[in-house]
């Protein structure tokens, strides 16, 4: 089974110079890595060579102002590339999503193709049935063939790539969620009050954002998939520390 990640960077190319280098060191072996630059044409040009020197593909296009486009645009041209290149699974991320556990996400992969699904879904929110994108992978060639992808925008005045792809998929392939390997998305809430002990004073009653923070609070972390090990996180000590929290490190042969 031949696996690609499909990797979309809208604008944030300082941070895809961290994270690529660490697909090619430690995932190479057995991953290609696509990439697709959507951002301004003044971009640091030593960061983009860095990600070019490590990359198995790689397209660059103007600004596409709207971010779901933008994904939909990246991520359906990497599918085609990846299936015609004789990719069996592409798994879609951003520049700042990466997997942490080798063995368990090999697993995954081995798993999920021997199902015959589609795709993997789990919500990003619990009342909303919405797919979640750093859980989003696919058998690429069955995914073209049955018209889940390409993804097709199907709202001009939306801008909110969770809900429009989920609308694509119900249009064009109705039975998806039939055909879905289900996965368990640990989330972080977007909104709610901090549930504190009587007599603590207002000020330690923050209504929280988003949780899932670093010790001064930055809010850092959006989503973890226990089974992929996939996690989607924007903490700078997270990238500079990549190789200790995780187990790339580690002797792995893949079976």
């Amino acid at each position: 089974m031949k696996h690609a990640f499909i990797m979309n960077c809208h604008r944030d190319l300082a941070q895809a110079a961290i994270s690529v280098p660490l697909y090619r060191r430690f995932w190479g072996e057995h991953s290609s890595l696509y990439f697709y630059y959507d951002g301004p044409p003044d971009y640091d040009p030593a960061a983009m060579a860095t990600v070019l020197a490590n990359v198995t593909r790689s397209w660059t296009s103007e600004v596409e102002p709207r971010k779901s486009a933008s994904i939909f645009n990246a991520l359906n041209v990497m599918a085609d590339e990846a299936a015609a290149d004789g990719a069996d699974i592409v798994s879609f991320v951003h520049a700042d999503m990466i997997p942490l556990f080798r063995a368990q996400f090999y697993g995954f992969l081995d798993r999920f193709w021997q199902t015959e699904k589609l795709v993997t879904y789990g919500k990003m929110w619990p009342t909303s049935d919405y797919v979640d994108f750093a859980n989003l992978h696919f058998r690429v060639r069955d995914a073209h063939a049955l018209r889940l992808l390409p993804i097709e925008k199907l709202h001009a005045d939306l801008d909110f790539n969770e809900a429009e792809a989920t609308m694509s998929f119900d249009h064009f392939c109705p039975d998806w969620r039939g055909r879905a390997y289900r996965m368990w998305s640990i989330t972080w809430p977007i909104s709610g009050s901090a549930m504190m002990r009587p007599g603590v004073p207002d000020y330690y009653h923050p209504v929280a954002d988003k949780t899932g923070h670093d010790p001064t609070g930055s809010f850092v972390i959006h989503n973890y998939l226990p089974e992929s090990s996939v996690i989607h996180v924007n903490d700078g000590y997270f990238w500079q520390n990549y190789t200790t929290l995780s187990d790339v490190t580690a002797p792995f042969a893949r079976g």
